[in-house]
């Protein structure tokens, strides 16, 4: 009896500039319809080698021209953007493209991804953009971004991500089913734990500033008449927001209790406070998601709320 080798999909490397334009266009319109806010990623216009929950979106002199195309092109990553846009970001993009890396995936990950129920066995190929833009990784069908700065022991991990992503859309089910797989399946041991920069309360401050710089404007804002409507601990958190710095947890007690701030300390209090207060600013105009988690630290202010 003949046995049979089951084939696994081939993993093929490109980095050519055509790419990296078509990919930054996406990013963009990420950035226009609040994808990565929505998902907790820190959007920044420097890059922060190995934080993959960091997005690097180049400081530009992006024309309004290229803004408004954008809101108007249903493009994905992986998709080609129309040559209108594409080339207006041609006139500002250096034309640099990161090394293309030496890279197989062994046989045995195939092998022991093959015995979970996310490899498709009709996928034929996976292809790997190596960009110096955007988050760690992002994925859609076959199509896979991979961060140039990052170490190249991460590609599975990323790999799985993908395959699991084609299972299901919901973002946090598909987010959760990954890390299972990568901690505490077989799998794991393709993904060994590397170690991530800790992100500091400037990084936050700039993400902050760069988003007030770029005024995407996409969303309604919320003006302080409206603070008539929040209680006097919900003015005191959003007035403190305004001056554009990570309002630490520390800040936060002391805004709220004073010369008691040590003894009432709670985190619990301060979450529900923040939930309570986001249930506001949906209500009367504002979009709630612009409070941004500064997970451990506190939590950022947000670019929709207008002092004028």
């Amino acid at each position: 009896m003949t046995n049979l080798k089951r084939k696994f999909p081939k993993v093929i490397f490109v980095n050519d500039y055509d790419s990296q334009v078509n990919y930054l266009c996406a990013l963009t319109r990420f950035l226009v319809f609040n994808h990565y806010q929505k998902r907790d990623f820190l959007v920044l216009p420097y890059l922060i080698k190995g934080a993959t929950s960091t997005v690097y979106f180049p400081d530009l002199p992006y024309p309004k021209k290229f803004w408004r195309e954008i809101r108007r092109i249903n493009k994905n990553v992986g998709d080609v953007f129309p040559k209108k846009v594409t080339d207006l970001v041609k006139a500002i993009l250096p034309k640099n493209v990161p090394l293309l890396p030496k890279y197989h995936l062994p046989q045995k990950f195939w092998q022991e991804m093959a015995k979970t129920n996310f490899l498709d066995k009709n996928l034929k190929e996976i292809t790997v953009l190596v960009t110096p833009f955007g988050p760690g990784s992002s994925f859609r069908g076959n199509f896979l971004t991979f961060r140039a700065d990052r170490d190249l022991k991460d590609l599975p991990r990323s790999i799985i991500s993908l395959l699991v992503s084609q299972k299901s859309k919901n973002y946090w089910q598909n987010r959760y089913y990954s890390q299972f797989l990568t901690n505490e399946s077989s799998l794991r041991q393709f993904c060994p734990p590397l170690s991530r920069p800790q992100l500091t309360e400037k990084d936050y401050e700039a993400s902050a500033s760069f988003f007030k710089k770029l005024n995407l404007g996409q969303v309604k804002k919320l003006k302080l008449i409206n603070l008539k409507h929040f209680s006097k601990q919900e003015n005191l958190i959003v007035k403190e927001l305004l001056l554009g710095k990570l309002l630490t947890h520390d800040r936060m007690a002391e805004i709220l209790w004073g010369p008691n701030a040590a003894e009432k300390y709670s985190l619990w209090a301060m979450t529900k406070l923040v939930q309570k207060l986001r249930q506001k600013i949906k209500k009367y105009g504002g979009d709630p998601n612009e409070i941004k988690t500064a997970y451990g630290k506190g939590y950022i202010n947000p670019r929709t709320i207008d002092t004028s």
